[in-house]
């Protein structure tokens, strides 16, 4: 059970820095776009 727990952290974490990766290319293109 503590494998498969310490799985879920490790995947929680990839998926979040992910989101975050993300958000940072979406707000850059909104501050670009506001920008013109």
């Amino acid at each position: 059970m503590v494998l498969v727990k310490e799985t879920e952290n490790e995947i929680d974490r990839q998926i979040r820095y992910f989101l975050e990766e993300k958000l940072e290319g979406i707000l850059e293109e909104a501050r670009k776009v506001k920008k013109r």
